[in-house]
């Protein structure tokens, strides 16, 4: 951990990683994503999560439903969490698998879509209020009609 003092004095500091969690188009779990890079193995498939019909890209990696939610059901509360949370909880299990004495000062979510689904979610229904929305051309007045 850095020190206070010196702004100008070099710390040297050593990081030790003493275990990965990891949920991936590559792989739930470090073994099976290690795996799946040594092998070269391509994990793109079609986009499955949402329709892509005005999309360019038609192909992503993705984490699958099935390998995400395959653990055992843990009640209503679980099937509300966002896909981002399911696999966070999979990867810090799998980290307390490996270093059970590990206990999380803070969690980093590395992805590149966590979340995106609440903002799709969110530009959904704005086009979907935008489509009720009347423009008259003639006084320049926009109308939003009641839904």
């Amino acid at each position: 951990m850095a020190q206070a003092g010196n702004p100008n004095e070099k710390v040297s500091a050593r990081v030790a990683v003493v275990a990965a969690g990891v949920v991936s188009p590559l792989g739930v779990g470090l073994a099976e994503t290690l795996e799946s890079l040594r092998k070269a193995r391509d994990c793109v498939s079609p986009v499955t999560r949402f329709s892509v019909a005005q999309c360019r890209c038609k192909t992503a990696g993705q984490v699958p439903d099935d390998r995400l939610l395959a653990g055992p059901d843990e009640g209503r509360r679980s099937r509300r969490l966002h896909r981002a949370s399911h696999m966070m909880i999979q990867a810090l299990k799998e980290v307390l698998t490996q270093e059970p004495q590990f206990e999380p000062e803070l969690t980093v979510i590395g992805t590149t879509s966590g979340g995106m689904s609440y903002g799709e979610r969110y530009y959904r229904s704005l086009r979907a209020r935008m489509r009720s929305v009347t423009r008259s051309s003639a006084c320049g007045q926009v109308v939003i009609s009641a839904s």
